[in-house]
């Protein structure tokens, strides 16, 4: 009797345990082993898990805690992947059904580590053939709701450095009966927020060629000025994923095109994109400035690394054509791209380009496949409106005219600093039939006569006419050295020579004005009067000194004017008539010079101004594509 007794208390307790466990739930690790030393022999993998708990009711649930996977083949010390949990749910029908159904899959705080691969080993592949099949025939099966919180991805280099992440990724959809896919991905790159909304039909009987159809939205503020939305179709074979017959929408601005990806190896990107309009960075109005202080042409540049080693592990061939396109400040009517990313060299050649109110051809490069990256910039520029491109680059607001400009230029460096500092090569710009605003020469170099200048001595009504004002400067280590500067105009004749030091932003130019009795410009035949002593121009490039070329002028300035002017009758000498005087003052515009600015003006503020705008250029490397003259050489490697 007694015996009868404790058996039925153990069944009781063995009864009692398992009606728990369908609800408190058991360890799996019985039912996990087989799957995991399957996995180890047929891929290659090693999974450990921590801790796994089973749950049977209300639905059947297994719980997965501190999850790695680890590469066998790899020497990474870290996992392949790793995640701090695993939830996935079905309903008691898949148990016994034929039509799999997944309630919920949540991960929590998974990590990735993405190999980056330097040289590509193998051909890319060449087309994207149906038959071959990249994933076989699934069974139908639906997946109510998944999500993945707080992921990471990182991008390691062969030598386990992280070269970028992607943080704060979530990933949240479901797939339903029929294979209708619905997913919102959000992450972020550094500064950058990322959000990509998809909407598809998956293929019954597997993704073997077949197309599927995918509705997309793209989402980075500031970078893309409203989201990006589109459709195309998917196919995807062995490594390489097709994007055919692209066609979406920035804003109201439509674009069509294809795309291809190939990750046999080093992933190699294939597009071919045609926008009505495209905008890239923060835009601003053609014309409308930065709003930045009038001196911001004098702020240092920027000693912020330029990171562009991510370059090295992805190749591209890239076609872009917009019929409007702006990037930041600038603006390009229309535009035609062809550009390469081959082994970190970058090459990009304009075979169209329309740029305030000109043409353009040219083109950028850049070699990043050393510590110290090197970039090249070739351009010729005709026809185009000085202004609004002055204004747009650095808010420079004094000089209109026609621009003609060649530049040819090359430059090493990881900082703004550096790449100005190190500038090699040549530059000559043109204007013609223009202006300089706010700024009377005339009255200026008459001013210099009297007392040392500090700054351009802008004014608001006051303005200089010109025909032609341009010259030609000559880099070397971020020193600007030129002797052909002119300037013609109807009242003015102004040459100079000297240089400026791009990586300082300061001037050293001496300057000979001469005013004529005239109001011819270029090819006038009245002679101009006399000028006894050149102007110099010493300082930053918003607010130098100017001041007469003679000795002991800035140790002495009252005993050097006195002795100026004991010389003759001021800075023009004996043959400056006051009736001549007189004249030049009234054509040219009167009112008081004494006004300073810290906007450049004349022909060094003009070239810097320039520089300036080349500068922004290469400050944009670091987050757009550089790109590479049309010719065939290499840029120079990084000293």
């Amino acid at each position: 009797m007694k015996a009868l007794k404790v058996t039925a208390i153990t069944l009781l307790a063995v009864i009692a345990a398992g009606a728990a466990a369908l609800f408190v739930g058991i360890p799996a690790g019985f039912l996990l082993t087989p799957l995991l030393d399957n996995v180890r022999t047929d891929a290659g993998y090693d999974i450990k898990i921590a801790g796994s708990k089973l749950t049977l009711l209300p639905t059947p649930t297994i719980e997965l805690n501190g999850i790695s996977l680890r590469d066998l083949a790899s020497t990474a010390a870290e996992p392949a992947i790793a995640a701090e949990s695993l939830r996935a749910s079905v309903t008691l029908q898949t148990l016994f059904g034929d039509r799999p159904r997944v309630t919920e899959i949540i991960v929590v705080k998974p990590v990735a580590r993405a190999p980056l691969i330097r040289q590509r080993t193998t051909a890319p592949t060449q087309s994207a053939e149906p038959g071959k099949s990249v994933i076989g025939p699934l069974p139908e099966f639906t997946i109510d709701h998944f999500a993945v919180h707080g992921g990471t991805v990182q991008f390691v280099t062969a030598s386990n450095r992280v070269e970028s992440t992607l943080d704060n990724v979530e990933l949240i959809g479901s797939l339903a009966e029929g294979g209708a896919l619905d997913a919102i991905l959000s992450a972020q790159s550094e500064q950058q927020a990322l959000r990509v909304t998809l909407k598809g039909q998956a293929p019954k009987g597997g993704f073997d060629g077949r197309p599927l159809p995918l509705n997309f939205t793209f989402e980075a503020p500031g970078l893309l000025e409203g989201a990006l939305t589109g459709s195309a179709e998917v196919r995807a074979t062995k490594s390489l994923i097709r994007f055919n017959n692209i066609n979406g929408a920035i804003a109201a601005n439509r674009f069509n095109g294809w795309a291809a990806v190939d990750v046999s190896d080093k992933p190699l990107v294939k597009v071919e994109l045609d926008f009505q309009k495209l905008d890239i960075g923060t835009v601003r109005p053609a014309g409308s400035g930065t709003g930045a202080p009038a001196n911001d042409i004098d702020r240092p540049w920027s000693d912020t690394p330029i990171n562009l080693e991510s370059l090295n592990y992805v190749d591209a061939e890239v076609q872009l054509s917009a019929a409007a396109f702006n990037a930041a400040s600038f603006h390009f009517a229309p535009l035609a791209i062809n550009a390469t990313l081959n082994n970190g060299i970058v090459r990009a050649a304009f075979s169209q380009m329309g740029i305030y109110g000109g043409q353009a051809t040219g083109g950028f490069a850049a070699d990043v496949t050393r510590p110290t990256p090197s970039y090249a910039v070739a351009m010729n520029i005709a026809g185009m409106r000085a202004l609004p491109l002055l204004t747009d680059i650095a808010d420079f607001t004094t000089i209109d005219g026609t621009l003609v400009l060649n530049v040819d230029l090359r430059a090493w460096g990881q900082s703004q600093r550096a790449i100005m500092s190190s500038l090699d090569g040549t530059l000559s710009f043109l204007v013609q039939n223009g202006e300089i605003r706010s700024v009377n020469i005339a009255q200026m170099i008459r001013n210099v006569g009297s007392a040392i200048l500090s700054g351009w001595q802008a004014g608001t009504t006051e303005k200089t006419d010109f025909t032609q004002f341009g010259g030609g400067f000559r880099f070397q280590n971020g020193q600007a050295y030129t002797n052909n500067l002119q300037l013609l105009g109807p009242l003015v004749r102004v040459t100079g020579s000297g240089s400026a030091d791009i990586g300082a932003k300061t001037l050293n130019f001496k300057l000979e004005p001469k005013l004529v009795m005239s109001l011819e410009g270029q090819g006038g035949a009245a002679s101009p009067t006399g000028l006894g002593v050149p102007v110099a121009v010493q300082g930053s490039w918003g607010q130098p000194k100017i001041y007469p070329e003679f000795a002991g002028m800035l140790d002495n300035p009252d005993a050097a004017f006195t002795k100026l002017k004991e010389l003759g009758l001021g800075l023009f000498g004996n043959s400056a008539s006051p009736q001549a005087g007189s004249s030049n003052s009234g054509a040219a515009g009167a009112g008081s010079s004494g006004q300073q600015s810290n906007t450049g003006a004349g022909a060094a503020g003009g070239a810097g101004a320039l520089i300036q705008g080349i500068g922004d250029v290469l400050k944009n490397l670091g987050t757009n594509s550089p790109g590479g003259p049309p010719s065939t050489s290499t840029p120079p490697a990084g000293r």
